[in-house]
């Protein structure tokens, strides 16, 4: 019986995404490299660079989102805490409704993925929701300027 129970915690884990050994990806691209991607791409509406707004200035980050095969990542620019430029916070995935994505966001331990959701309000308002004592994160667009 104890097996069975640890197997299915185990599974559980897999399933819901949570990792606790993996670090962040780094992909070697900052500020500049990003910009110069969204200046010669056709680029969809959540693509661009990204900057905090409602947030202690603790758990503030500015991030580029760009396109990777099949769904988007959030790549680091700027942060507060103890995220680095070029770390990857987030994959965010199409949903079956315009401008409502699923989202893998990394935890400030950069160990634990949450399943969260995003909203694009509008072309420069992007809110992610947490659903518990985080409540809601907006995020303005600083470039490009649609």
């Amino acid at each position: 019986m104890k097996k069975v129970l640890n197997a299915s915690i185990v599974l559980m884990l897999l399933l819901s995404n949570i990792n606790f050994a993996q670090k962040p990806r780094v992909v070697n691209l900052d500020e500049s490299a990003i910009k110069k991607y969204l200046d010669n791409n056709a680029l969809d509406e959540i693509e661009g660079i990204w900057k905090a707004y409602n947030q202690p200035s603790y758990n503030s980050y500015t991030f580029g989102i760009i396109k990777e095969d099949a769904h988007y990542i959030a790549i680091i620019i700027t942060s507060e805490d103890k995220w680095k430029s070029g770390e990857i916070k987030a994959q965010i995935d199409l949903t079956s409704i315009k401008n409502v994505f699923s989202v893998k966001w990394g935890m400030g331990d950069k160990k634990t993925i949450r399943e969260i959701f995003g909203n694009l309000e509008s072309a420069g308002l992007l809110t992610f929701n947490f659903g518990d004592s985080n409540g809601d994160t907006s995020y303005i667009r600083l470039y490009p300027l649609k």
